[in-house]
């Protein structure tokens, strides 16, 4: 919605450092959001091809 669609529903504009305040709030949480799923899926894409150890070596007889 523009400034001037604002004004003609008499929606009260909030001031600019409310606006950047806002838009802050959001930039960080969509980088929170951002890191958690990547890291999520470098995670579990870790873990599907991770080399484990053989343990065949460790049991002589």
């Amino acid at each position: 919605m523009s400034i001037d669609e604002m004004r003609l529903c008499q929606i009260v504009i909030p001031a600019i450092s409310t606006v950047e305040r806002l838009a802050w709030e959001v930039r960080h949480r969509a980088q929170k959001l951002v890191c958690i799923e990547l890291t999520n899926n470098l995670l579990e894409f870790r873990l599907r091809h991770e080399k484990r150890p053989s343990t065949s070596g460790l049991i002589r007889f």
